[in-house]
């Protein structure tokens, strides 16, 4: 990120925008989940109800637990609109993911 209000379009912008192959109807946002003082609260009754349910695996835990978020972006809707509420700002450690059109 270059600046600290960077939005969505900036970064495209910045990039020289999509390679030939490039599907932005698949693109979404990785942005690390927020972890706080209450997510200890939760890894604790989920491993409570992981014993209640004598599950092992640790399955439970993380499905309900992630590092990431994962943010869909209609960008055609977001290059075209950039004032939109959807042109989000970057935060730091956000990674852009536009999958590739293998027809």
């Amino acid at each position: 990120m270059s600046n600290r209000a960077e939005k969505v379009t900036d970064l495209l912008k910045r990039a020289g925008g999509f390679l030939p192959e490039a599907f932005p109807e698949g693109a979404f946002l990785k942005r690390a989940s927020r972890l706080d003082s209450n997510q200890n609260i939760l890894d604790e009754r989920v491993k409570s109800i992981e014993q209640q349910l004598k599950d092992t695996t640790g399955s439970t835990l993380s499905s309900v637990t992630r590092q990431f978020d994962q943010i869909p972006l209609d960008l055609n809707d977001i290059l075209s609109n950039p004032k939109s509420e959807y042109n989000l700002i970057l935060k730091a450690g956000d990674e852009l993911f536009i999958p590739r059109n293998d027809q």
